[in-house]
């Protein structure tokens, strides 16, 4: 049995990351992780840096995910981000030095939500690099 699909877009500020059919999305969104199938009802969502993972062509494609939000409407799904870092583009030392970096700052990532935010990202970074 053939598994449904909807029509997937991924776009950030520097282009299209991804367009065309995935049968699932998982994306870290602000309220919790969100996944979406075929036929998900509507939905606007906040996203924070995190990982996410599509299904197309019977693959998983994970990517390191920078801030944005998702709509999802008719069976269209369309994630626009800060960044989507595939793994193969993804300095694995340079996340693993970032993340130990921001760590090392003073009271840490926690004082600022935006020193947060890149901490996510770099952790998400730093996962997506190791994918296998």
């Amino acid at each position: 049995m053939r598994e449904k699909t909807f029509h997937l877009e991924i776009v950030t500020p520097k282009g299209l990351k991804f367009e065309g059919e995935a049968t699932w999305l998982r994306l870290p969104g602000v309220m919790g992780e969100t996944g979406i199938l075929a036929d998900h009802a509507p939905l606007l969502a906040l996203l924070e840096p995190g990982v996410g993972v599509y299904r197309a062509s019977g693959s998983d494609h994970p990517l390191a995910l920078g801030e944005g939000f998702v709509t999802v409407a008719k069976n269209r799904v369309m994630v626009l981000v800060e960044s989507a870092d595939r793994p193969e583009e993804i300095d694995k030392e340079a996340a693993r030095q970032e993340v130990a970096r921001l760590d090392a700052t003073p009271g840490g990532p926690w004082v600022h939500p935006e020193s947060r935010a890149r901490r996510r990202l770099a952790m998400a970074r730093q996962q997506v690099a190791s994918w296998t």
